[in-house]
């Protein structure tokens, strides 16, 4: 082990707006973590901000860029040129792309889409991207409530968007698509399976010790942006009622964006005051304390890259009841952590919280089977080896880095997981 305090090499991380919160904070932050153990990290994202992004009510035709801090991370934002013009959002902003990172070796990418990616193929570099999703399947639920000049921008910008993605995704150096679902979706538009390409989900941490006792009063727990018409809030809201109806010791607390106005939101707040709560967004701390109190956590999905916020509720040992909307396949696994129910089947959940209401031998074994997934396929320890493999393939002089870093962090006593080092050259 050497004793001199080893160099970190610049990184720069390409991802989504922070602001945008959800999955995309959260996938990021994960990503920072890890490179801050071995790099300088910065992240660059596009902003669509008023004071950094052309805008028209201000007169300003042109953007500008800004450094900000968000949750200790260093950020720079690159404000957008004709925002509704999507193909056009990296291609008029090179320029600036270019200046802050032409002399980056290293970059990792995170993020929904392929489309993310763009300034990094447009700059030749070779980088690893973490990916949730595919263009279409992100569109496809968001334009149900479009207006019609939106869907009007769509149609003609899809020819362009779908090359761009095929082309994104062959020019990746290492994917990482968050599950298998996501996984088969880069298949598609590629039209084949390509080499360097490996799940590695979003890590959660087990939150609880110990199995806790079920009482008489039953919490079904949702979380989610509510106003994604992907998250089918009609789904969530008729299985509320229904359980409601049923037993006068269910509770329902729904955490998130939700549309205020919606008639259904409404009415149901007003048939059910006090038991089926809409929370809006809370604290991580009230987070926490709705997840320990949790007994199940529902997801009412057409379309999930992952869900992460069904893993959460497995790392707390609550078992997950969900629709088969892709990336919960992973871990929703029947006789396991819960149940699976078919889209808009409202009866068929129900009577999956029924049967873990009556039968609480069942209910503690899905409790301790989440904790077990949880805890073998989904830890920080094993998303952050991933990290290092996908690096190291994607730049092989970073073997040696990461071994000399984690010699260096073992001998500082600071680990992650275990501290071992997994070699990866004959993976």
């Amino acid at each position: 082990m050497g004793s001199s305090v080893r160099t970190k090499p610049p990184i720069a991380i390409i991802a989504p707006h922070p602001g945008d919160g959800g999955g995309v904070l959260s996938s990021l932050k994960i990503v920072y973590e890890f490179c801050e153990r071995y790099f300088q990290p910065k992240v660059y994202c596009l902003s669509f901000y008023p004071d950094v992004a052309m805008s028209l009510s201000q007169l300003r035709f042109s953007s500008t860029s800004i450094e900000r801090e968000y949750e200790g991370m260093k950020c720079v934002e690159i404000g957008a040129v004709l925002a509704r013009s999507e193909p056009s959002l990296y291609w008029f902003t090179y320029n600036i792309w270019k200046k802050y990172l032409s002399e980056y070796e290293y970059v990792f990418v995170t993020g929904g889409t392929p489309h993310i990616a763009h300034p990094a193929v447009l700059l030749n570099k070779k980088f690893v991207f973490w990916l949730a999703s595919t263009y279409a399947h992100d569109r496809e639920h968001r334009l149900k409530k479009a207006s019609l000049s939106e869907k009007i921008i769509q149609k003609i910008a899809d020819p362009v968007l779908q090359y761009s993605e095929k082309q994104i995704l062959a020019q990746t150096t290492v994917l990482l698509p968050i599950s298998l679902y996501t996984q088969n979706l880069c298949t598609q538009v590629l039209g084949k399976s390509r080499e360097l390409m490996k799940i590695c989900p979003v890590p959660v941490e087990i939150k609880l010790q110990e199995i806790k006792e079920t009482g008489p009063r039953i919490h079904l727990l949702a979380v989610g942006r509510f106003t994604d018409p992907r998250k089918n809030l009609s789904m969530l809201l008729a299985v509320c009622e229904k359980l409601c109806q049923n037993d006068d010791m269910v509770f329902c607390d729904i955490v998130g964006r939700f549309p205020e106005e919606d008639p259904l939101v409404l009415d149901v707040q007003k048939r059910f005051a006090g038991r089926i709560i809409f929370h809006g967004f809370v604290s991580q701390q009230k987070l926490d304390e709705l997840y320990k109190k949790a007994f199940v956590f529902v997801i009412t999905s057409d379309q999930e890259g992952l869900g992460i916020a069904g893993l959460d509720a497995l790392s707390w040992g609550v078992p997950v009841v969900s629709t088969r909307c892709g990336g919960v396949l992973d871990y929703v696994i029947p006789g396991m952590t819960g149940f699976l129910v078919n889209l808009n089947e409202v009866e068929e959940m129900v009577d999956r919280v029924e049967q873990l209401k009556k039968d609480r031998v069942k209910h503690a074994f899905y409790a301790r089977g989440a904790l077990t997934l949880v805890n073998a396929l989904f830890s920080k320890k094993t998303v952050f080896t991933r990290f290092q493999w996908a690096l190291s393939r994607a730049y092989p002089e970073l073997e040696n880095h990461f071994i000399a870093i984690d010699e260096q962090k073992e001998g500082e006593h600071e680990t992650f997981g275990s501290g071992a080092h997994v070699p990866f050259i004959n993976q």
